[in-house]
């Protein structure tokens, strides 16, 4: 698939409200935006996040993303389930082709 910018922020938004309902409790709900949980996504895995990347996700990228939430956040990392879940809930919406 040849991604155009809307796809990108598409799926950008996806990714965010699926993490976001997630990883909450550790992360706080108030902080926890869409846009905020995609940048800690990102610092996991790098910009260029595509729902073939996050089906990809082995255990050890699972613990970085969870890493890099607690990182982001300043707060105690999610757990691997609860970053499973994530990636679970933006496959489901975006699934990688």
């Amino acid at each position: 698939m040849r991604w155009s910018e809307q796809d990108r922020a598409d799926f950008a938004i996806a990714m965010g409200e699926s993490f976001a309902a997630a990883v909450c409790p550790p992360v706080p709900v108030a902080d926890a935006s869409p846009q905020e949980c995609c940048e800690a996504v990102r610092l996991a895995l790098g910009v260029q996040v595509t729902p073939v990347v996050l089906a990809a996700v082995d255990a050890t990228r699972l613990d970085s993303i969870a890493a890099a939430f607690g990182q982001w956040f300043e707060t105690d990392p999610p757990s691997r389930s609860q970053v499973e879940a994530g990636v679970a809930a933006t496959l489901a919406r975006w699934p990688a082709e």
